[in-house]
């Protein structure tokens, strides 16, 4: 119990010292790694490193140097000019397209890193011309951003992914991947088009001028190449293997992972020069938030030695198994609202297989809603979802009406996933 309680407030100073002093949490989170590891359980330096999850910290940087190239020579930005292009002459649809478009350019690699940089500004300039609500703007970036990351190649599901991947297994992580996909596009579509409908986006009253993209230079049609060829490399033999099993497709889907496709496109990327490969490991490789995951991920698996998840274990058996993953949303949601979903995630992964076996024993239902939850509040302009959103909103008068809808609708959001998590959809499949 003494460890219990020493732990979570470690866990809990740790996120508030960071947020505070404006230090990466997962300096902390490593410090403590070793503390830990010294005072509690007696281990060495060599033991306490080995802890460090070195296949996470290769995902999340592989998958952001590949989809980095695009972002760079601006293949990105032209993807989501055209297809604003696309939609100009339905002027009552403009937010639909705002979010049609965000969630393409995050589903090619944007992700919610990049995504919200290159729509932001383009949604903001769209609603002042046509005369829409700014909220509108916002959430269509934050929402469809969201949504299209959820991809399973994407490099917000393959670090989630990583994380999982200590508890679960390959397979269960591999039925995750396809159930977020649905289920967050679901939901997520859902609160959009709640705002869209009651901030009435189908009555415009301007007139925006789109013009027609230049046409993709040969390095920018190169970029898109390659990532659709890895695309397909990944998800073919999976897709092929599930409607007609045979040897070659599980061969292939056993060997060519998302890693190695990402691995080989990435020289492949240096080599033609569709980007400067130093510039892109600079500007374009999220260390922070890779050394956050990886930092607090090294901490949090020091949590059976101490025996933190049996204590919680023996705690939680107590609550109803219907009340165990609402509640469950409600509390990641909370702490989301304030805090980046990432600098949870480690936190709350050693916990999760308790959680499966309080509600009876589906392990996919507890991932898909997890995670979910990290994001389902994401839309707060405290957290960093709704913050990055709103990076394209330069008036100030509509930069405080975006800011107090935000809230509110982070709040609904959340009440839309805990009602989601009650009314035990996400075991749909499982």
């Amino acid at each position: 119990m003494l460890n219990l309680i020493i732990f979570l407030i470690v866990v809990v100073g740790t996120i508030v010292l960071g947020q505070r002093k404006k230090i990466n949490i997962g300096i902390i989170g490593m410090a403590f790694a070793f503390i830990f590891g010294f005072v509690l359980l007696q281990m060495n330096a060599s033991k306490i490193i080995a802890k460090f999850p070195v296949s996470l910290f290769f995902n999340m940087f592989i998958a952001a140097c590949f989809f980095g190239f695009a972002i760079e020579n601006g293949t990105m930005k032209g993807v989501a000019m055209r297809l604003m292009y696309a939609f100009r002459n339905a002027k009552w649809a403009t937010g639909i397209a705002l979010f049609i478009t965000s969630y393409i350019v995050a589903a090619i690699g944007g992700g919610v890193a990049a995504t919200p940089f290159i729509m932001s500004p383009i949604a903001f300039s769209l609603a002042t011309q046509m005369g829409f609500s700014p909220v509108i703007a916002v959430i269509a970036v934050w929402a469809g951003g969201g949504a299209g990351s959820y991809v399973p190649w994407g490099s917000t599901p393959i670090m989630f992914a990583g994380s999982l991947s200590q508890v679960f297994s390959e397979p269960e992580i591999q039925k995750w991947h396809w159930g977020l996909l649905i289920w967050g596009t679901i939901l997520l579509l859902i609160v959009f088009l709640l705002v869209f409908f009651y901030y009435k986006g189908y009555k415009v009253s301007g007139e925006a001028k789109i013009e027609k993209p230049e046409p993709f230079t040969k390095i920018q049609k190169l970029s898109l190449t390659i990532i659709a060829v890895a695309v397909l490399l990944v998800i073919l033999p999976a897709l092929i293997q599930l409607i007609a099993p045979n040897p070659v497709t599980k061969w292939l889907s056993n060997y060519i992972k998302i890693q190695t496709v990402f691995a080989i496109g990435t020289v492949i990327n240096a080599l033609c020069k569709t980007g400067d490969l130093i510039g892109i490991l600079k500007n374009r490789v999220p260390w922070g938030g890779i050394i956050l995951v990886c930092g607090m991920s090294m901490m949090m698996t020091l949590c059976n030695e101490l025996g933190i998840v049996t204590t919680l274990s023996q705690y939680l058996d107590g609550i109803p198994a219907w009340l165990v993953m609402p509640a469950l949303v409600l509390f990641v949601a909370f702490l989301s609202f304030f805090v980046s979903g990432t600098a949870l995630l480690a936190a709350f992964v050693p916990i999760l297989p308790v959680i499966v076996s309080l509600t009876g024993g589906q392990s996919l239902p507890v991932m898909l809603t997890f995670i979910y939850a990290l994001n389902a509040s994401s839309a707060s302009p405290f957290s960093q979802g709704g913050a990055t959103a709103l990076c394209g909103c330069y008036d100030e008068k509509d930069r405080e009406t975006c800011t107090n809808a935000q809230i509110k609708i982070a709040i609904i959001s959340t009440i839309i996933a805990v009602l989601w998590a009650a009314s035990g959809l996400a075991r749909i499949g499982a």
